[in-house]
């Protein structure tokens, strides 16, 4: 059958001339109008099909035939070296008219053409496709990589640092507003009043949030389906990290040496935090993090019989030193569980958390809201100088541990809480 706008059509069944090289009742063999190079021929079946999808297996077998009897025979008079035969299907692929060609392409050595890809490494081919027990092509789950170029990643660091620095995540913007409404002392409300003043001149001027901009926290979630293609992964976070730091005019807080403490001046290199989850996207989370509230933060080996109220004890020892040191109201991320490291990164995990999400533990969710009442009870304050709303919130994460331990990290949070999450 014809399809009545199908120009191939047309030229197929003869109702549009054409150069024709070879014709039978079921195909016509002709001269591209736009050649690759000399000789360069399409083979049409005369039925419409829009792709190889849609032709018959013994259509397609007989192209195939036809082009090995046709590529043989052009050899011999064109004198070319070789033959591509290019068939595409889709938009995607290159497919300009929706009509099944194949072609049928000469190869000289000065012809000028290049005809191929961008080779993938061999890990590349396990990703999607596996040879199966009946000969057939098996497809795993998520079927092909993802590629995504390292220069798109490094943009988006980029665009998050300058936004991070200069606005407020919406999660901390509620909270704050509802902190404003429901503090109870008159210089309390009075400095959240000013705090959101600060935030709003903040967004309208680009001016940064805060004068200390932070060291860049990074959380990369990769999807294990994600390829990149590019430079190396950890340069190109910290060039973005550069690029939004000096780009957006933002002070450079980083020494290159922790007793040498020589400025590097473009505020790398960052913290970066790498997960393999499944899928084929990658999630990052940019939190800068000061640190007059770093400074403030603990870690705490405790005993496995020091218990839930082990676990108070530190919260609250944590916040009652840092004080007015760490920018009141503060959001506290709590990491239990795992082993000295584990917990400290689970702190820091924690903080990146939306304020308006609680843990889906329901004990962990009780002691979120009973830690924030208790530091609310402490009577620090907005600015250090009184009121009820010390924390905004209180976040914690757990992991498995050690029989013979029981690791807590407080990592505190100044009242800007810094944090950008986009999703590629």
């Amino acid at each position: 059958m014809k399809a009545d706008n199908c120009i191939f059509c047309k030229i197929a069944n003869g109702e549009i001339p054409a150069k024709t090289l070879y014709e039978d009742d079921r195909f016509r063999v002709i001269l591209d109008l736009g050649p690759a190079t000399r000789g360069h021929a399409l083979i049409l079946p005369k039925d419409h099909y829009a792709d190889l999808f849609e032709l018959p297996e013994e259509s397609a077998g007989e192209v195939m035939k036809l082009a090995k009897k046709m590529v043989t025979k052009m050899r011999g008079k064109l004198g070319c070296e070789g033959f591509n035969l290019v068939q595409n299907n889709g938009d995607l692929a290159g497919q300009t008219v929706f009509h099944f060609h194949l072609h049928l392409i000469p190869r000289y050595s000065a012809d000028g053409q290049k005809i191929g890809w961008k080779q993938r490494p061999r890990s590349w081919m396990k990703s999607g496709i596996r040879s199966s027990d009946n000969g057939d092509c098996a497809f795993g789950n998520g079927g092909s990589m993802k590629t995504i170029e390292t220069g798109e990643l490094t943009r988006n660091i980029r665009e998050m640092c300058i936004e991070a620095n200069h606005f407020l995540s919406a999660d901390m913007d509620t909270a704050m507003k509802r902190a404003a409404q429901a503090e109870e002392s008159a210089l309390g409300k009075q400095i959240l009043g000013q705090l959101k003043d600060n935030l709003e001149i903040a967004g309208r001027d680009m001016i940064p949030i805060c004068q200390d901009t932070g060291m860049a926290v990074i959380f990369l979630e990769i999807g294990q389906d994600v390829h990149f293609e590019g430079e190396n992964l950890t340069d190109a976070v910290n060039e973005g990290v550069r690029q939004g730091y000096t780009n957006g005019y933002l002070r450079k807080s980083v020494v290159g040496d922790p007793l040498i403490r020589e400025n590097t001046k473009d505020n790398t290199p960052a913290v970066i935090h790498y997960e393999i989850v499944p899928g084929d996207q990658v999630k990052i989370t940019v939190a800068p993090k000061g640190f007059g509230s770093e400074n403030m933060s603990r870690v705490f080996m405790l005993k496995p019989a020091d218990g839930i109220e082990g676990v108070k004890d530190a919260i609250l020892t944590t916040v009652r030193d840092a004080g007015p040191n760490a920018c009141p109201p503060m959001v506290v991320g709590v990491g239990i569980g795992g082993n000295f490291e584990k917990c400290a990164l689970m702190a820091k995990h924690a903080l990146t958390r939306s304020l308006e999400v609680r843990s889906e533990i329901p004990y962990i969710r009780e002691l979120e809201e009973e830690m924030l009442a208790l530091i609310n009870k402490t009577g620090i304050g907005p600015g250090g100088l009184g009121g009820t709303t010390t924390a905004l919130a209180v976040n914690i994460e757990t992991y498995p541990t050690h029989i013979a331990g029981l690791p807590v990290a407080v990592n505190i949070c100044c009242h800007v809480n810094r944090h950008a999450v986009r999703v590629l």
